[in-house]
């Protein structure tokens, strides 16, 4: 057929060996769509029928059919790339942080950290939390680098994930150019934007004071970014 009426992604999730398998279902709108490419199409293949007397009008024509008939397939593996860890954190039975990924262990003064973390929807929230991950000193007194915002950079406040939903959920941290070398430890939370709280934690070891979650060492090297 002309368009599939479902696509897939299928992915590896970075932890446990677990298999995301996505299937998107028709709409009317994508139905909609559907019909007006392949009215497009059509239109394509009358002009160059048209237009070319010789046989590679036809050829070219038949390469538009296929290429356009292909069903669009949607895949992202996220196994495999940097560090990763699982968690089983469990925040206010809203969020499941259920893995993390970020590109490597160490980095350099004036790079970016790139932290994706995995959400699990347990029941929809009643309000919009914001997620926050900070890069603290080792002895956690201060912060040296952070970003906060609602998850998937805003584009899904917590009100809307759905149980048994999943998100990967992108957070970029610029260091700073003047930043000490040493060891230092990425932390991670949800807080209520109203009260400036941050939710309970349960159902993990590695919960800091104020409700918030140590993800993983990181290592802050000698010299610039290059």
């Amino acid at each position: 057929m002309p368009w599939a009426s479902w696509a897939s992604w299928l992915s590896p999730f970075p932890v446990a060996g677990i298999i995301v398998n996505l299937n998107f279902a028709n709409t009317p709108l994508r139905q909609l769509c559907s019909t007006l490419s392949m009215l497009c199409l059509l239109l394509w293949i009358g002009i160059i029928l048209r237009l070319s007397r010789y046989r590679h009008g036809l050829a070219l024509a038949m390469v538009l059919v296929v290429l356009l008939s292909t069903p669009p397939g949607y895949g992202h593996s996220l196994a495999g790339v940097g560090e990763h860890g699982d968690t089983q954190a469990n925040f206010a039975d809203d969020l499941q942080l259920v893995g993390y990924r970020f590109d490597r262990p160490a980095y350099h003064p004036g790079d970016t950290l790139e932290v994706t973390l995995f959400w699990l929807g347990l029941r929809p929230a009643d309000r919009d939390y914001k997620v926050f991950v900070h890069l603290r000193d080792a002895g956690d007194t201060r912060t040296v680098a952070q970003h906060d915002g609602q998850p998937v950079y805003g584009f899904t406040p917590t009100t809307r994930i759905e149980a048994g939903e999943i998100l990967a959920d992108t957070h970029v941290l610029p260091l700073a150019k003047d930043l000490a070398p040493g060891a230092y430890q990425l932390v991670t939370g949800l807080y209520d934007q109203q009260t400036m709280l941050n939710l309970p934690i349960s159902g993990s070891s590695q919960v800091l004071p104020t409700n918030r979650l140590s993800l993983a060492p990181v290592e802050i090297l000698p010299g610039s970014a290059n």
